[in-house]
Protein backbone atom coordinates (compact mmCIF):
# COMPACT_ATOMS: atom_id res chain seq x y z
CA UNK A 1 0.00 0.00 0.00
CA UNK A 2 2.69 2.25 0.75
CA UNK A 3 4.67 1.85 -2.59
CA UNK A 4 1.37 2.29 -4.22
CA UNK A 5 0.00 5.65 -2.53
CA UNK A 6 3.36 7.15 -2.90
CA UNK A 7 2.71 8.77 0.31
CA UNK A 8 -0.64 10.26 -0.16
CA UNK A 9 -2.90 8.59 2.57
CA UNK A 10 -6.15 9.13 0.58
CA UNK A 11 -4.74 6.70 -2.03
CA UNK A 12 -3.54 4.39 0.66
CA UNK A 13 -7.27 4.06 2.03
CA UNK A 14 -8.60 4.33 -1.68
CA UNK A 15 -6.76 0.99 -2.32
CA UNK A 16 -7.22 -0.66 0.72
CA UNK A 17 -11.27 -0.09 0.60
CA UNK A 18 -11.05 -1.33 -2.95
CA UNK A 19 -8.70 -4.85 -1.65
CA UNK A 20 -11.26 -5.08 0.74
CA UNK A 21 -14.27 -5.79 -1.82
CA UNK A 22 -12.41 -7.84 -3.13
CA UNK A 23 -12.04 -9.79 -0.70
CA UNK A 24 -15.41 -9.85 0.42
CA UNK A 25 -16.23 -10.67 -3.22
CA UNK A 26 -13.81 -13.61 -3.18
CA UNK A 27 -15.53 -14.90 -0.08
CA UNK A 28 -11.99 -14.31 1.87
CA UNK A 29 -11.96 -13.67 5.62
CA UNK A 30 -8.68 -11.42 5.36
CA UNK A 31 -7.33 -8.77 2.86
CA UNK A 32 -4.23 -10.82 1.33
CA UNK A 33 -1.62 -9.59 -0.35
CA UNK A 34 -2.08 -11.15 -3.65
CA UNK A 35 -5.61 -9.35 -3.30
CA UNK A 36 -4.19 -6.15 -2.75
CA UNK A 37 -1.43 -6.18 -5.88
CA UNK A 38 -4.28 -7.53 -8.22
CA UNK A 39 -6.88 -4.74 -6.73
CA UNK A 40 -3.96 -1.93 -7.22
CA UNK A 41 -3.21 -3.02 -10.59
CA UNK A 42 -6.69 -2.79 -12.18
CA UNK A 43 -7.17 0.46 -10.03
CA UNK A 44 -3.92 1.56 -12.26
CA UNK A 45 -4.97 0.78 -15.68
CA UNK A 46 -8.60 2.89 -14.81
CA UNK A 47 -6.39 6.02 -14.75
CA UNK A 48 -2.66 6.05 -15.82
CA UNK A 49 -1.88 9.45 -15.26
CA UNK A 50 1.35 9.52 -17.91
CA UNK A 51 -0.85 7.45 -20.29
CA UNK A 52 -3.92 8.10 -22.78
CA UNK A 53 -6.35 7.36 -19.77
CA UNK A 54 -5.22 11.07 -18.32
CA UNK A 55 -6.16 12.33 -21.14
CA UNK A 56 -9.40 10.78 -21.86
CA UNK A 57 -10.83 11.04 -18.75
CA UNK A 58 -9.79 14.74 -18.77
CA UNK A 59 -11.43 15.16 -22.72
CA UNK A 60 -14.28 13.55 -20.98
CA UNK A 61 -14.51 16.24 -18.12
CA UNK A 62 -14.75 18.72 -21.32
CA UNK A 63 -17.20 17.22 -23.21
CA UNK A 64 -19.35 16.95 -20.28
CA UNK A 65 -19.39 20.34 -19.54
CA UNK A 66 -19.89 21.28 -23.07
CA UNK A 67 -22.61 19.31 -23.18
CA UNK A 68 -24.01 21.22 -19.62
CA UNK A 69 -24.12 17.81 -18.43
CA UNK A 70 -23.36 18.39 -14.59
CA UNK A 71 -23.34 14.97 -13.58
CA UNK A 72 -21.09 13.41 -15.79
CA UNK A 73 -18.91 16.43 -15.46
CA UNK A 74 -18.52 15.63 -11.76
CA UNK A 75 -18.27 11.88 -12.18
CA UNK A 76 -15.08 12.46 -14.41
CA UNK A 77 -13.65 15.16 -12.05
CA UNK A 78 -13.86 12.98 -9.23
CA UNK A 79 -12.39 10.40 -11.12
CA UNK A 80 -9.00 12.77 -11.59
CA UNK A 81 -9.24 13.54 -8.14
CA UNK A 82 -9.44 10.18 -7.02
CA UNK A 83 -6.72 9.38 -9.10
CA UNK A 84 -4.53 12.31 -7.53
CA UNK A 85 -4.32 13.91 -10.80
CA UNK A 86 -2.62 16.90 -9.82
CA UNK A 87 -5.78 19.64 -9.14
CA UNK A 88 -3.71 22.52 -10.92
CA UNK A 89 -4.23 20.52 -14.63
CA UNK A 90 -7.25 20.19 -13.92
CA UNK A 91 -7.91 23.79 -13.09
CA UNK A 92 -6.21 24.99 -16.21
CA UNK A 93 -8.70 22.63 -18.23
CA UNK A 94 -11.43 24.25 -16.59
CA UNK A 95 -10.17 27.75 -17.31
CA UNK A 96 -9.51 26.43 -21.00
CA UNK A 97 -13.46 25.56 -21.14
CA UNK A 98 -14.39 28.71 -20.00
CA UNK A 99 -13.08 30.74 -22.51
CA UNK A 100 -12.99 27.78 -25.38
CA UNK A 101 -16.67 26.83 -24.51
CA UNK A 102 -18.62 28.99 -23.02
CA UNK A 103 -16.79 32.22 -24.22
CA UNK A 104 -18.86 35.18 -24.06
CA UNK A 105 -22.10 33.40 -23.42
CA UNK A 106 -21.82 34.10 -19.87
CA UNK A 107 -18.49 36.05 -18.97
CA UNK A 108 -18.64 35.28 -15.44
CA UNK A 109 -17.34 31.51 -16.78
CA UNK A 110 -13.52 32.61 -17.43
CA UNK A 111 -13.52 34.48 -13.81
CA UNK A 112 -14.87 31.29 -12.14
CA UNK A 113 -12.57 29.37 -13.42
CA UNK A 114 -10.03 31.97 -12.87
CA UNK A 115 -10.80 31.93 -9.33
CA UNK A 116 -10.86 28.43 -8.73
CA UNK A 117 -7.36 28.19 -10.14
CA UNK A 118 -6.13 30.55 -7.70
CA UNK A 119 -8.51 29.16 -4.89
CA UNK A 120 -6.08 25.56 -6.21
CA UNK A 121 -2.94 27.66 -5.68
CA UNK A 122 -3.51 29.09 -2.29
CA UNK A 123 -5.39 25.81 -0.12
CA UNK A 124 -4.26 22.74 -2.45
CA UNK A 125 -5.90 19.28 -1.82
CA UNK A 126 -8.58 18.15 -0.32
CA UNK A 127 -10.44 21.19 0.34
CA UNK A 128 -9.82 22.64 -3.17
CA UNK A 129 -12.03 19.85 -4.36
CA UNK A 130 -14.82 21.37 -3.61
CA UNK A 131 -13.58 24.63 -4.93
CA UNK A 132 -13.35 22.65 -8.58
CA UNK A 133 -16.67 20.97 -7.98
CA UNK A 134 -18.24 24.60 -7.78
CA UNK A 135 -16.56 25.85 -10.90
CA UNK A 136 -17.27 22.48 -12.90
CA UNK A 137 -20.55 23.11 -11.85
CA UNK A 138 -20.96 26.69 -12.92
CA UNK A 139 -19.43 25.79 -15.93
CA UNK A 140 -21.70 22.62 -17.04
CA UNK A 141 -24.89 24.89 -16.28
CA UNK A 142 -23.20 27.83 -18.36
CA UNK A 143 -24.82 28.93 -21.88
CA UNK A 144 -22.15 28.05 -24.37
CA UNK A 145 -21.00 29.95 -27.38
CA UNK A 146 -17.76 29.22 -29.47
CA UNK A 147 -18.12 32.15 -30.95
CA UNK A 148 -14.66 33.47 -30.11
CA UNK A 149 -12.43 30.33 -31.43
CA UNK A 150 -14.52 30.45 -34.53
Amino acid sequence: LLRVAGGDARRALTALEAAAGAAIAKGEAEITLQTVEETVDRAAVKYDRDGDQHYDVASALIKSIRGSDVDAALHYLARMIEAGEDPRFIARRLMISASEDIGLADPNALPIAVAAAQAVAMIGFPEAALTLSHATIALALAPKSNAATT
